[in-house]
């Protein structure tokens, strides 16, 4: 494996697991033709119970997640009482970084639950070690159990997703009248 040394610097190496094998012998029997054998059987001796030989994984390097996120905990609103949704991220390296916010729109009734203000779309830039909170208010609309509007935040630097909050759980709040 051949990983260059600065992608180390922020890893550990790691065994991909350990692979379990249990091992019994069969005797080779004899051909029909030896009869002046004492024994029919040849090879290697049968055991009682199987030989175990365990064999690491190969190695691989896990790296430190580049990204801390924290969300708040949500609770139960009143409708027509604003509300804020918060999401701190937290860049862990020393170099600046390229984020793209989208706070997407459901296709179901949920969407027509929320009014939001905030920094809905665009992006983020965020230097070595730095934190950002991106925080929305929100002001429900109609009473029930109804799903906040989801956000996603993607890392150009790492093409992936920070948070992607349609693909998880979703967060969901009661709205009391």
């Amino acid at each position: 494996m051949n990983i260059r040394s600065n992608y180390l610097k922020g890893s550990i190496s790691a065994s991909l697991g350990v692979l379990s094998v249990e091992w019994s012998p069969h005797p080779i029997m004899a051909p029909a033709d030896a009869k002046d054998l004492v024994l029919q059987k040849h090879g290697p001796l049968p055991l009682s119970i199987p030989s175990i030989c365990l064999v690491r994984g190969p190695p691989c390097y896990i790296e430190n997640a580049p990204f801390e996120i924290h969300t708040e905990r949500l609770v139960n609103q009143r409708i027509g009482t604003p509300f804020t949704l918060a999401y701190e991220i937290r860049n862990k390296t020393a170099m600046d970084q390229k984020l793209k916010v989208f706070l997407k729109e459901s296709d179901d009734e949920d969407s027509l639950c929320f009014m939001v203000a905030g920094f809905v779309d665009g992006d983020v830039s965020l230097g070595p070690y730095e934190r950002v909170t991106l925080a929305y208010t929100a002001i429900a609309t109609l009473v029930g159990f109804h799903t906040v509007p989801p956000i996603a935040v993607l890392s150009e630097r790492y093409q992936t997703w920070l948070v992607h909050e349609s693909t998880e759980p979703c967060r969901k709040i009661f709205v009391m009248p």
